[in-house]
Parts: structure tokens; C-alpha cells; sequence
């Protein structure tokens, strides 16, 4: 849908990082994600964010 792909999730609170996330896992507000994709893609999904 957004030609995006998560490759990790990294837990702020507790620094743990988990590689190749399951699609259906829940985000928390302490989640920072690294995406790949190109950079028009990345930009128009950071705007409907």
C-alpha cells in the first residue's frame, strides 16, 4: 500500500530490537521504526503520518 517496508522495530524503553517484525504486531508508543523504501514513497507516507 505504501511501497514501504518496516525492516526493524526498536523498543525505546527497553532497547530491544527486533528484526523482521511479524505484520500483525502491535506498535506501541515507545516504538521507533527503520523503513526502507524509496525516498518519494518514504516521504509521502511521513506526511499522512
Amino acid at each position: 500500500r505504501y511501497s514501504i517496508s518496516v525492516i526493524a522495530l526498536h523498543d525505546m524503553l527497553t532497547d530491544k530490537i527486533t528484526s523482521a517484525p511479524d505484520p500483525d504486531a502491535r506498535l506501541k508508543e515507545s516504538d521507533t521504526l527503520l523503513v526502507a523504501g524509496q525516498d518519494e514513497d518514504l516521504a509521502r507516507t511521513a506526511k499522512q503520518a
